[in-house]
């Protein structure tokens, strides 16, 4: 995957470490206000078809926006990412699933 973004894409050598514990708490945020309110999503498996629905939906919004505004080219990461951001987002809706439904009532 080495190739997989265009040669225009500068990479740093080493990620700026607390800024991304920032971004994942940031999207572990969304995910909670949203699932929060998704209905059937108090469970691990509930939270994960929210997830990984939001997830696919955002990375194709994030993806056509960016083909839309710049002049970067389309490479291989555009067609996998959606896919890649589905799954990242349906384990974290999974994880939060899980957590709210943690404090529901049982029903006897």
């Amino acid at each position: 995957m080495a190739n997989a973004y265009p040669a225009t894409v500068i990479d740093r050598e080493a990620p700026l470490w607390l800024w991304l514990g920032v971004a994942e708490l940031a999207w572990g945020a969304l995910l909670t206000v949203i699932i929060g309110r998704w209905p059937g999503a108090s469970s691990a498996g509930g939270g994960f078809k929210a997830g990984v629905t939001i997830g696919f939906l955002f990375s194709i919004a994030i993806g056509l926006g960016f083909y839309a505004m710049t002049t970067l080219p389309v490479s291989v990461m555009s067609y996998i990412d959606p896919f890649i951001s589905a799954i990242y987002m349906g384990t974290g809706g999974a994880a939060v699933g899980w957590s709210l439904g943690r404090g529901a009532p049982r029903q006897v």
